[in-house]
This record gives C-alpha cells, structure tokens and sequence, in this order.
C-alpha cells in the first residue's frame, strides 16, 4: 500500500534539535523534563499537578473508604481485567492491601462467562464469594451506570479506576478516581503509592503501559523509563520464568520485548483461557508454579498465534477494499481473538475494521481504528442497537443482539462514509528529518538512546535519505519475506558502502524481484543497533522506499 510520506518541517541541521523540535520540546524546560523526567516520588507528592485530570476528592474519599474497610476488618474485592493492563492493576492493588492488613481477594471475570469489564454476572459471582464488600475496579467500570447502581442497592460501596472514556452518564459509585493519563494499572498505583507511602510496583506500571498501548509521554514516560530498569532486574518469580520461555533469558527488556514478546503471552490466558493463571503468575513467589504457569502460557500463546492466523485467513477474503470500514461476522469466531483480527486488518488494508462473532441470541464485537476516526464514539452513535460498548478512540467493544447486527452494519457503514475523507484512509509515513549517510554513526546512535522509552506519542526515530545507490540485494526469512539491502551515498565513487551499514526490510521481500544493484532508490528509516551472535553493528531498518 503506497503510503504518504510527510516530511517534518526543518528547523535545524542538527539532528537532536530537530527531534526535540517534532516533539513539541521548543523550551529549556520542556526538553530538561523530557531528558529528566520527575521522580514517581515526586509525581505522588504533586499528582495534582502532574495529573490535572483527576479529582483530588475523589482520591480522599477513595482512600478513606479503603482505610475505613480496612480497620474494621470488612472485606475488600478487587475486581480487575482480563487483559494484561487489568491484570497488572489488580495485582498492584491486591499486594498494597494485603500487605496493609487488609482481607482481600482479586477477581478478574471471565470473558465467556461474565463479559467485559464489570458485569451484573461478575457482580452475581461475587456475592457468591463474599458478602456487602468494598468493591474496587481497575481499568473498568466507568461506564458501568446499571451495574454499579445494581452493586450499590446490593450493600457494596464501590471504588472506581479506569481510564477508558467516559460516557455522558458517570456511575453513582461512593469515589471515582479517573483519567486518561495513565494506564489503568497507573491509576491503581498512583491510589496504592498514596495509601503506603512507599514507591513500587513500577514493574508491573511498565509493562501495563506498554501492553496497553498508551503514550509514552508525560506521566506516562516518568513512570515507564525506571519501570523498565526495574522490570529488567524484577524480582518477580513469574515475570523471571515468563522472560525464560520467551527466549528472553539474559536480554535487556524494552518496549518491543515487552509489547511484543511478554505481554501477548500474558493476555493469551484471557483470550483463550482463565486469566487467572496469568494473575498467579505476577502474584507467585513459588519457582515451580511459576515454570509451570509461564510454560502453560508459552504453549497457549502458540494456540492462540495459529488460531488468529486461521481465523485472519478466513476473514481476509470477505473484505471488500472499496468499503471505508470493514464489518465482518461469524458466529464461529473465537471471541478472544477477534480484536487481534481486527487489529491485523485495520493495518493490511487501513480502513476501521470491526469483526463481531456470537452465538444464537447474543454477538460480541472487537473494533480497532486508524486516526483520525474515534470508533468507540462511532459505536456509540449506534447505542440503539447495543447492549453495551466501552473503549478508546482506537480499540473499542461492544454486545449486540444477533438479530440487530445488520442494522448496526448498515449505521456503521453511515458513520464512516460521511467521516472517512480519502485524507483520512491514506497512510501517513512521518518523517522527522532527512540525513545524509555521513551522518549515521554511533555518535548519533547515543543520542537517538536518550529518546527512550520510545512508543505512541514519542516513536523511534524516522529518516529519509533520497538516491542511495544498491549495491547487493537478497532475501532472508521464510518463503524469502524479508529483504537485505546493501547500499552507498551516490557521491561516493570508491565503490564501497559508506560505513557498510546495511538495511534489513521486513516484510519487503517482494521489492527483491522490482530492484538491481544499481538501482537508485529513496528510503526511510530507522537507524538503530543490531544485536546478532554476541556483535554489535548499525543498520537501517526500512520503513518504505521508492525507486528512482
């Protein structure tokens, strides 16, 4: 899919200014507080500050609830997620307050038996497991009205933190603390962090963070930075022996191993199996429960890779490309892997894409956006046809009656049509700054460094170097699906590649049959560190090129 390539306007020939620049950091201090960002400790002493979004009432009220539970010993349920940002919440949650004193249990529901989020079956099962409770959500329950009224008129006083948008109508919970700064699983820190007074658990912040795909700027980037340092060296038995089956054993973790490598195999349990066993995994300090927990999730994860590539095979070819948004169903679709699926078609073919599968009565549906169109409020726009929905302006969630699915389709398909510009279903490539090959070394490798943590809001690094001429092409990989290039600056006539850096294209294997060496060609890029057989060496990783 040919992409519109968006060049940053310049503002300087060095290279970091630049980057700064494309990052909104124009001032001393914003650039001080990006390079150092404030301390967790700092960030709990002023949250006001840092996190304007949430009411400090609301976190008095919540934390006066919690003491007031705990000291007359009343019973406290967590009630927490499936995936791994409500998981990693919960965990946070439940080992502050049991390590207070408090009487405690986490519940994460079930995705075929109770639903997303919090649930009237969710809260049915927890009556069964304790009575009139201190009820705490996280990364849920924002949108819950009826179900928090119905907890309420049932003796529970109910907590709420979440981060997912708001609806018009909030639930009359007894505390709300709520913002779309953080994670969920950064809400029940910064709430738990306030009740000890000690700073931990940046660990599971991290990983939350990343897994959930949220911005890795402000708050966000001050708690993920020493959260993967922590991560790194955790002491958590489960992580430890979930790093081990990975294949991550003695490797720095980042945000690519975490999000890519860590963090499915941690959701792998919700979508297919009982996300409790992920839960006991970030909880345990047993080293055989912990292999056989993180090996189970290793084999499950693989089931649940072939299941998604079945499943995204079959959906492929009911795609109509000229349609702006993609609306597929199946009754016999795994609910746990529709909203991979439908993650993986939104970037095939760049439309919105909403896969929805469901047994005879009752649909579930998964929906992931490009930007520029909010698809929960799309959804929201259909309430009329909905049993429920919840999410963000990228992924989003929803059940229907099976019968009013094609309405929801016909409404959908309006949505789009009248929201969806050709602007909009084009794929921009941003480009931060055009380089000269010279310029690539290790010089310029350390300072790239200092951008990390990298992820949505501040990316790796993207460059544009025009007419570099190839100089050897092969193809690695399966079936030959990846692309190695060797390459030199057109001005240098020694014959000989300028540094011998070289490009790897994943994915770019079919340009192998459309170059030569000799070919001129355009490319963009990150310029990164390859770690490879106990060796260090540059390379550039293409993002796209263009033949001259």
């Amino acid at each position: 899919m040919k992409k519109k390539w968006v060049v940053a306007e310049k503002i300087s020939d060095d290279i970091v200014s630049q980057l700064l620049y494309n990052r909104g950091l124009k001032d001393k201090n914003a650039i001080a507080n990006f390079f150092n960002p404030p301390t967790p400790e700092v960030i709990i002493a002023q949250y006001p500050t840092y996190l304007p979004k949430i009411s400090t009432s609301q976190v008095e009220k919540a934390v006066s609830l919690i003491k007031e539970a705990i000291d007359a010993g009343r019973p406290i349920t967590i009630h927490g997620d499936f995936d791994v940002d409500g998981l990693c919440g919960t965990a946070i949650l439940y080992q502050t307050l049991k390590n207070l004193g408090a009487g405690v249990t986490p519940f994460i529901p079930d995705r075929f038996e109770h639903g997303y989020g919090l649930s009237i079956k969710s809260l049915k099962k927890i009556q069964q497991l304790t009575t009139s409770p201190l009820l705490i959500t996280t990364d849920c329950g924002i949108g819950a009205v009826d179900e928090v009224k119905y907890a309420k008129e049932r003796g529970f006083n109910v907590i709420i933190t979440d981060h997912h948008s708001k609806g018009e109508k909030l639930p009359a919970a007894d505390a709300i603390v709520w913002t779309d700064e953080l994670a969920g699983a950064g809400i029940a820190w910064l709430l738990s962090e306030i009740l000890r007074n000690q700073v931990c658990n940046l660990d599971l912040v991290a990983l939350a963070t990343i897994a959930d795909i949220q911005p890795l700027t402000g708050v966000n980037r001050a708690l993920v930075k020493p959260g993967l340092e922590e991560l790194n060296q955790t002491s958590r038995i489960g992580l430890r022996k979930l790093t081990g089956v990975s294949g991550l054993e003695n490797k720095e973790l980042g945000t690519y191993e975490v999000g890519w490598m860590l963090a499915p195999r941690l959701n792998a349990s919700g979508r297919l199996g009982n996300a409790n066993d992920s839960l006991q995994l970030l909880l345990t300090n047993d080293q055989i429960e912990a292999q056989e927990i993180a090996s189970k999730l290793n084999q499950i994860n693989s089931g649940r890779q072939q299941l998604t590539q079945q499943t995204l095979n079959e959906a492929r070819r009911q795609v109509n490309p000229a349609s702006k948004i993609i609306i597929l169903h199946k009754e016999t679709w795994h609910e746990g892997i529709i909203g991979l699926v439908a993650g993986k078609l939104k970037e095939e073919f760049y439309r919105p894409a909403v896969i929805i599968t469901g047994g005879e009565k009752i649909a579930k549906g998964s929906a992931r956006s490009i930007r520029g169109f909010n698809i929960v409020e799309a959804i929201r726009q259909c309430q009329e046809f909905l049993i429920d929905a919840g999410g963000h302006a990228m992924a989003a969630g929803f059940a229907i009656e099976t019968e009013r699915i094609p309405e929801l389709q016909e409404k959908l398909t309006d949505v789009a049509a009248e929201q969806l510009t050709e602007e909009l279903l084009t794929p921009t490539l941003k480009i931060d700054a055009e380089a000269a090959l010279p310029q690539l070394n290790w010089g310029l490798i350390e300072d790239l460094k200092k951008f990390e943590p990298f992820g949505v809001g501040n990316p790796k690094q993207t460059f544009l170097t025009r007419s570099v001429r190839i100089l050897s092409i092969r193809t690695v990989g399966n079936n030959g699906r990846h692309l190695k290039l060797q390459i030199r600056d057109v001005g240098d006539t020694t014959g000989q590649p300028l540094q011998h850096l070289p490009c790897i294209g994943f994915g770019f294997g079919e340009w192998a049959a459309q170059l030569r060496p000799g070919d001129l060609v355009d490319i963009v890029y990150n310029f990164e560190e390859n770690h490879w057989n106990g060796q260090t060496t540059l390379q550039l990783k293409l993002k796209d090129l263009r033949k001259k």
